[in-house]
């Protein structure tokens, strides 16, 4: 499984959260466990693919749910919700600067277990 493929699902993953919460204008934390669970694959893909996106799927999750928590949410808000820092700040009652770090640590701690999934 390439590298590649991956950070493609994972853009993929971002505009679908993006368009569900601009469509919804409502915002809603979701657990790690509801959003995975909410995921339906594309019923078109061919079953390699299929299955592939379901690895890469499993993945993600088993390194999300590995995380700190507040560190977990602020990745599903920024990253894959598209909320911006300052919103995302007000959901989790942190300060700004204290947001972004939790997420430029918990994207650089997911990128690191990741590579290391794939390399091993």
């Amino acid at each position: 499984m390439s590298l590649i493929l991956f950070l493609g699902i994972l853009g993929v993953l971002m505009v679908i959260f993006i368009d569900h919460c601009r469509k919804a204008k409502k915002i809603q934390v979701v657990q790690v466990d509801d959003f995975f669970a909410s995921l339906k694959l594309d019923p078109l893909l061919e079953t390699e693919n299929a299955f592939l996106q379901k690895y890469e799927l499993e993945l993600i999750y088993k390194h999300l749910s590995n995380m700190k928590e507040l560190q977990q949410k602020a990745i599903m808000l920024v990253d894959l919700k598209g909320f911006s820092y300052k919103e995302a700040a007000e959901l989790l009652n942190v300060k700004l600067p204290y947001l972004k770090s939790l997420v430029f640590r918990g994207r650089r701690e997911l990128e690191k277990r990741l590579r290391n999934e794939v390399k091993g």
